[in-house]
């Protein structure tokens, strides 16, 4: 029986295979982890709800689920996911995109060229750039995943919500606030990007190190290439630019990302958990100047006019007690009120890894 042969995947499919991949599974996830997406936003930004606020202002996961089932009723689990999923598919698409043209200019002979610090700087620039692009695209349908998810309507009075609806919300903010409202933080969300990039790209590639062999070394996984790679004049290719891959080049790049599933993977989603980890406590101060001015319902005026004094509020260990009075906090409670809502995130993160796992496997089958 004739072995039936594959046909190269050409960079177009192994780029819609990725997007697909990862995308597609990052807002299939949010849709289904979505009453813990909404719990972990209340928990981060519950210290700062407006006094009449009906949402959980204490209490663990248990009892903010209890809750906000009890007085929103179970479709509130799924305010904000609109935005959420969509932001989650987009980001990931542009990002691809970004980084995909960026490496021309960045990494303009490939990976091997460089070594190094040189190495390091120039990959981390890459990324940190296209996930700049992309967050300046997006950052509105994050900030109004925020004001959904905290909304404090009660069930069966649809009319006393915050914002009905995205697009109500989103006309309502600019109505308040002003079309600025929409980029509430993100100055600030930019440069925590910077430590939650070095974290896990550090951690990618110590991992990668350990668990993964160094690519294309007695490896018999890959294809057996009868030509050499193809060649161009120096005057076809100036320095600083890149063209796109041969046939061979491609191939190795499929085989390359294919081969070691689904152990890639599962370091890619490690290396993100420890850098949200680390950099968690600034995602909760974003989470929370982004609620500010979103509390209370016919207002939208922020209690804090500029980031730099909200993180100067957030970062001294005092705190207004309910009996009005200033009181010191320690580094423990800091530390507490700053990772609420972590054990949520890390139990997402195995629902999120076994569909980028399956969704990943499956479009395989069809693409590769």
């Amino acid at each position: 029986m004739r072995k039936e042969t594959k046909k190269p995947v050409s960079e177009t499919r192994l780029f819609a295979f990725t997007l697909l991949a990862h995308g597609g599974a990052a807002s299939l996830s949010r849709i289904l982890v979505a009453p813990l997406d909404r719990v972990k936003v209340i928990m981060q930004t519950r210290e700062h709800f407006h006094e009449k606020n009906v949402l959980p202002k204490h209490g663990g996961v248990r009892t903010a689920l209890t809750e906000v089932y009890r007085l929103q009723g179970p479709r509130s689990f799924w305010w904000g996911f609109g935005p959420h999923c969509s932001a989650a598919l987009l980001t990931t698409g542009v990002r691809l995109v970004a980084f995909q043209k960026l490496g021309l200019y960045f990494l303009p002979g490939g990976d091997a060229a460089t070594s190094g610090i040189e190495h390091v700087a120039r990959i981390f620039g890459c990324y940190f750039t296209s996930s700049a692009v992309a967050l300046t695209l997006f950052y509105p349908l994050d900030v109004m995943y925020t004001r959904l998810a905290t909304d404090e309507g009660k069930v069966g009075a649809h009319k006393q919500r915050n914002f009905n609806g995205f697009f109500r919300g989103l006309r309502d903010t600019i109505v308040r606030s002003g079309p600025e409202a929409l980029y509430r933080g993100y100055w600030f969300t930019l440069a925590a990007s910077i430590p939650f990039l070095a974290t896990s790209l550090s951690c990618h590639a110590l991992l990668e190190k350990a668990l993964l062999p160094p690519p294309g070394k007695h490896d018999t996984t890959l294809p057996n290439f009868d030509n050499p790679p193809r060649k161009l004049h120096p005057t076809q290719n100036p320095p600083g630019i890149s063209y796109p891959p041969d046939e061979r080049e491609t191939q190795v790049a499929e085989a390359e990302q294919l081969r070691y599933f689904p152990t890639n993977l599962i370091i890619g989603v490690a290396s993100g958990l420890l850098g949200q980890t680390v950099c968690y406590p600034l995602d909760t101060i974003r989470r929370r100047y982004q609620y500010d001015g979103a509390c209370a319902r016919g207002t939208g005026e922020p209690v804090y006019k500029s980031i730099r004094e909200f993180v100067w509020k957030e970062s001294i260990h005092e705190r207004v007690s309910s009996d009005g009075v200033m009181r010191k906090v320690s580094a423990a409670q800091w530390l507490r009120s700053h990772y609420a809502g972590w054990g949520v995130l890390a139990m997402k993160t195995v629902p999120e890894c076994a569909l980028i796992c399956g969704l990943y496997w499956l479009i395989k089958q069809k693409v590769a």
